[in-house]
Order: C-alpha cells, then sequence, then structure tokens
C-alpha cells in the first residue's frame, strides 16, 4: 500500500518539477486547449479562471491565485502553484480536465507510442537486470 502511495507523490512530483508532455501541438491547438480548460475549471469546479493565448490562473472561490499554467514550447503543459490552500483541487481538476475533455490532443499511432501521451520525465536510473543463471546438462549430474 505505501508503495503505491509512494508512487503517486513522486509521479505528483514529476508533473510539477517537468509539467506534462501534451504531444507537438499548433498554436491553435495550444489556444483551444487553454481555453476549454478555462471553461471546464469555471463551470464544472467552484474555482475560477482567467486565461490568455497560452496561459491560464485558476483562483479558489475567494480570489486567492492557487495554480498557474502555461504551454511552453507548443508541447510541455507547466504547472505553476501560486498557494498552498485549494491547491490540490486545482491541480485535480487540471489532471481531470486532461483525461476526459476531447480537445486534449491524442496522438497515438501504434502500441510504441501509447506511453508517449503525457510521459513523465525521470532523473533515475533504471536498475539492472541480472541475468538467470542457466542450467545445463552438468547441473543434473546427480540425478
Amino acid at each position: 500500500m505505501w508503495g503505491d502511495v509512494m508512487k503517486i507523490l513522486e509521479s505528483i512530483q514529476k508533473i510539477l518539477e517537468f509539467g506534462i508532455d501534451l504531444g507537438e501541438i499548433t498554436e491553435e491547438e495550444s489556444e483551444k486547449f487553454i481555453a476549454n480548460l478555462s471553461w471546464f475549471i469555471n463551470s464544472k469546479t467552484s474555482s475560477t479562471s482567467t486565461c490568455d493565448e497560452t496561459k491560464i490562473v485558476i483562483e479558489n472561490y475567494s480570489g486567492v491565485p492557487v495554480l498557474a499554467l502555461q504551454i511552453i514550447r507548443n508541447r510541455t503543459l507547466q504547472f505553476f502553484p501560486l498557494a498552498e490552500d485549494d491547491f490540490f483541487e486545482s491541480f485535480m481538476s487540471v489532471l481531470e480536465f486532461i483525461s476526459t475533455d476531447e480537445s486534449v490532443p491524442r496522438k497515438i499511432s501504434s502500441k510504441k507510442d501509447l506511453g508517449k501521451r503525457m510521459k513523465l520525465k525521470s532523473n533515475k536510473p533504471k536498475p539492472k537486470q541480472q541475468k538467470k543463471p542457466v542450467a545445463t546438462v552438468d547441473d543434473f549430474e546427480w540425478i
């Protein structure tokens, strides 16, 4: 159980540090994404948002800015936490939008590309796999 919780926390940390790769999107798609996200926040949550072409600021019900988002290099949705109060609610609303909205680019052309849509970059080195010893006929000589 704690292993699953740690994986979730690591994923959240990576999102905040590196952002979410939306794939290569045009300037028009970036603007549409931000506009649709702003509409989603304003109509489906208790928060409000203001946006321009590639930026959005989410405010809590009191009008305090909680989270800013920006699409950089026409592909990465970068997160900028502005306050602790109500941050997690806004963060989860953005993830809900990304996972459910039709305007989010879904450019998956093969199984190989399946994991690339919202790929999180990791600095963690991959563990080396140890080779299993191969049994030979000599190993069973005693039988």
